[in-house]
């Protein structure tokens, strides 16, 4: 997508311009101090594809790319050819405030510096997403809310 997850979005991406015209390249708009929401993405063959980005520290936690939850055989069928079966595969059921229950498809991708989580409802059961998480930014907020919560236990 144009995107490192070890660099810095706001150095690597430029900011959107304001207006209500919709981005052709690659931009940011921030939604909060660390979540950023990124416009202009490349037509990859998956209809309404955001993105969002978490940002801790000056380095990227995740991004998350969303869709319609109709486009789940297609997202799913473009993460395998490129980066061939998932790791893992799981079924969860997920429960409607109504009372509905469906199953959730969850896919798990492994690499060496990231792992993706693609599941068929996310939010809501009419979202599909992708999740895209470093393993050196979820180590780093693992360790420092471990440190956190040693100091916090130290005072008590």
């Amino acid at each position: 997508m144009g995107i490192n997850l070890e660099g810095n979005l706001k150095y690597d991406v430029r900011q959107c311009p304001s207006g209500y015209q919709l981005p052709t390249e690659l931009c940011w708009k921030s939604l909060s101090e660390e979540l950023y929401d990124v416009w202009g993405l490349p037509e990859v063959g998956i209809d309404n594809l955001r993105m969002s980005v978490k940002i801790v520290d000056s380095s990227i936690q995740y991004m998350r790319l969303t869709t319609y939850a109709d486009q789940f055989a297609k997202f799913r069928d473009l993460l395998i050819q490129k980066y061939g079966k998932p790791s893992m595969a799981r079924k969860e059921v997920v429960k409607t405030k109504a009372g509905a229950t469906f199953d959730n498809d969850k896919l798990y991708w492994q690499g060496v510096n990231i792992t993706m989580v693609l599941s068929r409802y996310s939010d809501d059961i009419d979202t599909s997403s992708l999740t895209i998480f470093s393993e050196k930014a979820a180590a780093k907020a693992t360790t420092e809310g471990q440190k956190g919560i040693k100091e916090a236990a130290s005072k008590l």
